[in-house]
This record gives structure tokens, C-alpha cells and sequence, in this order.
């Protein structure tokens, strides 16, 4: 709090309240980013609906595991890529007379990973999904 207070003495306001808005903002932005992906990997996932396993694994290749619970069977298909590069505030950075609190590039990774239970018949009866990344699995129609 001593900090702060020293801080906010001997920096302009504009600063402290640039930080203060970029740390407030950006998880406001980033949880509204999460529920227009989620809202698409909704819908990409919906999209394979009464489909069979060899239409999901012409599309998505070989699962990369394969099990078998409670007599069901159940694939995986696990993907990761590169989403790009954020700017991150670095919060635990002392910031002194004179000084500005730093920032930090983090690599922000996507991810999904689809699991479906199949029929003995090879039918789709269950796709689960996880990941941020999930969109651009849809079936090509």
C-alpha cells in the first residue's frame, strides 16, 4: 500500500490509471473473446451430429487415443497450435520514482481436444470438447 501511495504521488495519474484500465480491461476482453469461441466450438462440434467414425477420422486423421469404459469406446483427437502473442503487465515488477510498470510477451497457445463415443456400429453418439481452439474443426459441409 506504501507503494502505491508513492506511486500514485510521484507519477502522473494518466499512467497509474493506463495500468489500472489495461489490467482491469483486458480480462473483461479476454472473457468476452471466450464466449464467442465457445459460442463456435459449439457449433463446430454440433455440426457432426448423426455422423459416423470413419467421417470424423477422414477429417481429422487417426485418433490419438483410443479407449474403452463401461463396454463403450471412446477417441480422442488432440490438436495444439499457435495462437499468437499478448502483451502481459509484469505485476510484480517494482516500479520507483522515474520508473513505469514493465510488460512481458507471453506465447498464447490454442488447443482442442474432441472426444467422441462411438456405437458398436461406428455411430456418433456423444462428442465432448475442450479447448479454445475448437471452431475450425467444423464438418465441411
Amino acid at each position: 500500500m506504501v507503494l502505491t501511495q508513492f506511486l500514485v504521488a510521484k507519477e502522473t495519474p494518466i499512467c497509474m490509471n493506463r495500468i489500472h484500465r489495461a489490467v482491469l480491461v483486458s480480462p473483461l476482453l479476454l472473457a468476452l473473446a471466450a464466449c464467442a469461441s465457445s459460442a463456435t466450438s459449439r457449433e463446430a462440434m454440433d455440426s457432426w451430429n448423426g455422423s459416423s467414425l470413419s467421417e470424423l477420422t477422414a477429417a481429422w486423421g487417426k485418433p490419438d487415443r483410443v479407449q474403452t469404459f463401461e463396454g463403450k469406446r471412446y477417441y480422442t483427437w488432440v490438436w495444439r497450435g499457435k495462437q499468437g502473442v499478448t502483451n502481459v503487465p509484469d505485476m510484480n515488477t517494482p516500479a520507483g520514482p522515474g520508473m513505469r510498470a514493465g510488460y512481458h510477451t507471453e506465447q498464447a497457445t490454442s488447443y482442442c481436444d474432441r472426444t467422441a463415443q462411438v456405437s458398436d456400429a461406428g455411430a456418433l453418439e456423444h462428442l465432448t470438447w475442450d479447448g479454445n481452439a475448437c471452431g475450425q474443426f467444423a464438418k465441411q459441409r
